[in-house]
């Protein structure tokens, strides 16, 4: 992230992390993220990463691994969707039961975003989660009739809680499925970058992240 990792995302990393059964972590030169970005004011949400219980019921940021142009293994984004290879599958691991937060009413949302390139009013894709179809739209949106370059970037995006879809904890897969293309574009559509990022309610005037009880 251009500001350096969040608070959210450290504890989407640690939660992946419990789920897949680490007995422990580990941040390495995690003080240059303080130095270099001035993201958190301190580093007293690191005291939260040793225990997953406190982690769970807070607002966390799972992020889908991207490829550099270093990257010695393939990582699973970016893909590129074309009539030839129309479909990709990524997988999220939440350590947070947000079905169950969904039903005490603390959860306010989580919200699936998928960065796109190369689209146009012209194509049409399909997203699934777990193998089940998701309503969403764009941001920006796609608008038939205007013209839009198509090497512009949209997200397409969707709330899980709204949809009543919020998801328990392990693994969960998401499919990107190309329907139509433009027939007049060569290049196919790409999938730059994927995020869950989950949020609870907080009580008015209190801080976001209270101290643990």
């Amino acid at each position: 992230q251009p500001n350096g990792p969040s608070t959210a995302v450290y504890r989407a990393m640690a939660l992946a992390a419990y789920e897949q059964g680490v007995d422990g972590l580990y941040f390495f030169n995690l003080h240059f993220a303080f130095e270099w970005y001035g993201t958190h004011p301190d580093v007293a949400f690191l005291n939260e990463m040793p225990d997953p219980e406190r982690l769970r019921g807070r607002d966390q940021a799972y992020l889908v691994s991207r490829q550099t142009p270093d990257s010695l293994n393939r990582r699973p984004l970016p893909r590129t969707l074309s009539p030839d290879e129309p479909e990709c599958t990524f997988a999220l691991t939440l350590g947070d039961d947000l079905e169950q937060s969904a039903r005490a009413g603390t959860l306010r949302s989580a919200q699936l975003r998928l960065l796109l390139k190369n689209l146009t009013p012209q194509d049409e894709i399909t997203v699934l989660w777990d193998g089940q179809e998701l309503t969403g739209g764009f941001e920006p949106p796609l608008i038939p009739g205007t013209w839009q370059h198509w090497n512009g970037l949209h997200d397409w995006v969707t709330d899980l809680a709204r949809l009543g879809r919020a998801p328990r904890r392990g693994r969960h897969e998401c499919t990107v499925r190309l329907k139509r293309r433009n027939p007049v574009i060569q290049d196919g559509i790409e999938i730059d970058f994927a995020a869950l990022d989950v949020r609870y309610w907080h009580r008015p005037g209190m801080p976001d992240n209270p101290p643990h009880s």
